[in-house]
């Protein structure tokens, strides 16, 4: 299990998405290996946040359910509640 972080790009069925890793390299992620990270985290461990990639097109297809990009972690154990 890898510990990627990405943006989700797309939903591309009930239990799959896309996932930008390194702003351009798309790869097809099952929903339930997804763990929700936010801005914060990455500044409380030090880490920067990843970049919000924008789609170039104006479709609604190519946007993630939410109206947002959802910032992700590819794998691993949820974070802990606060």
């Amino acid at each position: 299990m890898g510990t990627e972080e990405g943006i989700i790009t797309r939903v591309l069925d009930s239990e799959l998405v896309e996932v930008a890793i390194d702003n351009d390299f798309t790869i097809p992620v099952l929903l339930r290996e997804l763990v929700p990270v936010a801005a914060e985290e990455g500044q409380a461990f030090r880490r920067p946040a990843p970049e919000v990639a924008r789609p170039t097109t104006g479709s609604k297809k190519n946007k993630p359910a939410g109206g947002q990009p959802k910032a992700v972690r590819l794998g691993g154990p949820a974070p802990a509640a606060p």
